[in-house]
């Protein structure tokens, strides 16, 4: 595939699968309450779970179906994909979803959440969470557990981060490129990491908007406003839900301007030295117009030197 087709697959990709998981967790926090006869105030948990459930289709069906674009776009381009078979993939997010809603119920309980007094609902925050921060990854990458990560090149940096930490710590890769490697160390050449999946930074972005969202949506709750929305966890859950959709898209926003510009996004510094360079070049300050400089200097010592002679 072309240079121009396989970046018009990926802009593709990045808005189907941005509005596709959208969708599916509209429907969880919306739609299934609503043909219940409720709302997600009135029935938190059956919107927490619905959400959870649909994204985790979602997302695991657009990751095993965007395979092909893994390998027409990624960034930089790898001989051998690391993303993991269909079903691997879908057991990589079930262990990532189980493990995952294990570890948020505890980090929950650990800021003041009586676990035994709402361990219920609770549990279907935790999961909502797991399936938002961690399903998408998982079908990208597969987790240990499921799939060792794929062995990188011998001769590459010891340094070069996997790509969990890379995505979700460092925001790394995408349609616009690795910005934030880009911009921290040249440390490896870019044929030494493993490569960037195009949708890298809407897992990035939905995962800290959920999280982001949730703590957001549990500050007003315990106060003594006494809304029907302070019930727990009716605001987590939508404020967790509202941040990874605005977050997914804002990430869409990013990539896609990043994709008409890369070089001004990763590189800037590079650009600025190259003006540099050229206001240099237009007032003679170049490498040529230094040596001829320095030769017409010892050309004149020595005429200097033969006259005195």
């Amino acid at each position: 595939m072309g240079r121009s087709a396989s970046g018009v697959a990926s802009r593709v990709a990045l808005v189907g699968y941005a509005a596709a998981v959208t969708l599916a967790v509209l429907a969880g926090v919306v739609g299934a309450p609503r043909r219940a006869g409720a709302t997600v105030v009135d029935a938190p948990l059956l919107a927490a779970r619905a959400a959870a459930l649909a994204h985790f289709a979602a997302a695991v069906l657009a990751r095993v179906a965007g395979r092909a674009i893994w390998r027409a776009a990624a960034s930089p381009p790898v001989l051998e994909s690391p993303a993991p078979s269909p079903l691997e993939a879908l057991a990589a997010s079930c262990a990532a979803a189980t493990l995952g809603a294990v570890l948020a119920f505890a980090l929950v309980a650990c800021h003041g959440v009586s676990a035994l007094d709402a361990a219920e609902e609770t549990a279907h925050l935790a999961a909502l969470l797991a399936s938002l921060v961690l399903v998408p990854g998982a079908a990208t990458y597969g987790v240990g557990v499921v799939k060792s990560p794929p062995v990188p090149n011998p001769d590459a940096d010891a340094d070069a981060d996997p790509p969990w930490r890379r995505v979700l710590f460092r925001g790394g890769g995408g349609v616009g490129g690795d910005v934030a490697a880009a911009k921290s160390s040249r440390r490896a050449a870019p044929a030494d990491r493993v490569g960037s999946h195009p949708l890298d930074p809407l897992w990035f972005g939905g995962a800290w908007g959920a999280v982001s969202g949730a703590w957001l949506g549990a500050i007003p709750t315990p106060l003594d406003w006494d809304r029907p929305w302070q019930r727990w966890p009716v605001a987590p859950v939508v404020c967790a839900s509202i941040g990874f959709v605005a977050a997914t898209w804002a990430a869409v926003v990013f990539s896609l301007a990043a994709a008409t510009n890369p070089r001004r996004l990763s590189d800037g510094g590079d650009e600025a030295n190259g003006a540099r360079g050229s206001k240099a070049g237009e007032r003679g300050e170049g490498p040529e117009a230094k040596m001829w400089s320095a030769s017409r200097g010892d050309a004149r010592m020595r005429r200097g030197t033969t006259r005195g002679g």
